[in-house]
């Protein structure tokens, strides 16, 4: 239990490069996942000022993607479609 708890704080702390508002966002999906509140899709920001809407499953498997070494970030750019960007 403790060793889950630390693998789930050091995932936070790792994956924060990946968009700006990523704690706010952490947070909303936290509410979502644990039922306490119908969040929907969860509205992520990117560094060049784009936003993003993006289901909380989504954020999730994103999250574990970039974590994993499968992508190394979310390609945004104001007026262009986003993509996730593979190492």
């Amino acid at each position: 239990m403790v060793l889950r708890t630390i693998k789930v704080v050091l995932a936070i702390l790792k994956s924060k490069p990946l968009f700006r508002n990523y704690y706010g966002s952490l947070f909303k999906y936290g509410l979502s996942r644990f039922g306490l509140v119908g969040v929907g899709d969860l509205a992520i920001r990117c560094f060049d000022g784009s936003e993003m809407r993006v289901d909380p499953r989504m954020f999730s498997s994103v999250i574990h993607l970039y974590l994993d070494g499968v992508i190394n970030g979310i390609d945004c750019v104001k007026g262009a479609s986003r993509r996730l960007m593979a190492p």
